[in-house]
């Protein structure tokens, strides 16, 4: 049962109407974008046409997949789900194409996809390119290890995908673009900012000629850049991609989704290097808000929400002329950094890159309060932890040794009063 029945067409017809939303299902089941057009065809003539590639071979397995897509996004429609489930193989269900790698209740899944991508990394990304599925589920890894801080992994994973897709698929294919974006991420991630913003510089131009400039896709790409020319103090450069990013996603995502959560956070960061602290701590407040009652307490944009406003409160602390409020804001911003922290030991473990800094950001706001007490026992746990699992010579180390130092001095000093 290769093609897709008058039915499945027609119900195809009545849920994705327009261009926009066709594109998105056919890009989710794996069809190439450009193989199936829309250019001023019915929506009808457009399904059919698609049909008829499917069957054609454009995918193997292209009916499920499609109607798989299709029915992630429209779950209670008893077409898409008696379609899939004629067509299924035996051996269980595919795993939802909506998935999200950020979410740590999804990570064990990608884990499993990183681990067959470690036990044979040319093999499985020369598969990638008849499987669209695992193609897939490649470049959503990417976004996975990119969330857990495995920055050098994503980087080699990504690279690899765009060199071979760039030679099998070509240089313009939307999956290309999508592993350079991934590769982009990681360089973000590593602080390799000027590479990351000339890469994603391309992306960005490509997604918009080839999506539209308000795709998500789009969105991600423009939000990286913004993000990185802020790194690299670019702050006009970076303003307008940072607003344009949050106002798409607001538009076309919602206000509470996971990116327009992470926007208001990418711009609050925009702030912070102006020293606007009132509209830093606006957006933050925003962000962990929507976070909090849409992702819930534990989920990692709610707790870099959850460091950020402390971060926020620590700046604006240091504007208040009474001492009490001052004293108020410090207290709150330690509270909301330990509890960023403990989350985060949950989540990714005390060994993850992503825990140990947020470890280093605590002992340094307790180093400014000169609590040396509370921060001498985590600076040196953090510092062995560091040193073990990121070596000697990293800058995360050298940072938390100092740190140390400066709590041994402040102690002895202490003693010796």
């Amino acid at each position: 049962m290769k093609e897709l029945s008058e039915q499945e067409i027609q119900a195809l017809i009545d849920a994705f109407p327009g261009p926009v939303e066709a594109r998105e299902i056919l890009i989710r089941a794996g069809v190439r974008a450009g193989s199936v057009t829309w250019e001023s065809v019915t929506a009808t003539m457009f399904w059919q046409g698609a049909a008829r590639q499917l069957a054609s071979g454009l995918l193997i397995d292209g009916a499920l997949r499609l109607l798989e897509a299709a029915s992630d996004e429209r779950p209670g429609n008893f077409v898409f789900t008696a379609g899939v489930k004629a067509r299924r193989p035996a051996s269980g269900p595919r795993p939802s194409a909506r998935e999200d790698p950020v979410d740590p209740a999804n990570w064990p899944r990608y884990e499993g996809v990183l681990a067959g991508y470690l036990r044979a990394p040319a093999q499985s990304i020369a598969d990638a390119e008849t499987d669209a599925n695992l193609r897939a589920d490649l470049l959503k890894t990417c976004t996975y290890l990119h969330a857990v801080g495995r920055y050098d992994v994503a980087r080699e994973l990504a690279a690899g995908l765009r060199g071979h897709l760039t030679v099998v698929l070509g240089v313009d294919d939307l999956d290309t673009w999508a592993a350079a974006h991934h590769l982009a991420s990681a360089l973000l991630g590593g602080k390799d900012y000027e590479t990351a913003a000339v890469l994603l510089t391309e992306v960005l131009a490509a997604r918009e000629r080839r999506l539209g400039a308000r795709d998500p896709a789009t969105s991600a790409t423009r939000a990286n850049l913004g993000v990185a020319l802020t790194r690299l103090n670019r702050l006009q450069d970076a303003e307008d991609h940072l607003r344009t990013a949050l106002r798409d996603r607001i538009a076309i995502l919602g206000a509470n989704h996971g990116d327009t959560v992470m926007s208001r956070l990418n711009l609050a960061a925009w702030h912070r290097e102006r020293e606007e602290a009132d509209d830093a701590y606006r957006l933050d407040a925003e962000a962990l808000a929507s976070a909090e009652k849409h992702l819930g307490g534990k989920h990692p944009l709610t707790l870099e929400a959850v460091v950020c406003v402390s971060v926020d409160l620590i700046w604006l602390a240091r504007g208040y002329q009474k001492r009490d409020a001052r004293e108020a804001s410090y207290a709150s911003a330690v509270e909301g950094l330990r509890r960023g922290h403990g989350g985060r030991m949950e989540i990714f473990g005390a060994d993850s890159v992503v825990t140990l800094e947020s470890a280093a950001r605590l002992v340094a706001v307790l180093l400014q309060l000169r609590r040396w007490a509370e921060a001498e026992p985590l600076a040196r746990r953090t510092f062995l932890a560091s040193q073990r699992v990121l070596g000697r010579s990293h800058p995360l180390t050298s940072q938390l040794g100092r740190y140390l130092e400066l709590c041994e001095e402040a102690m002895q000093a202490r003693r010796r009063r």
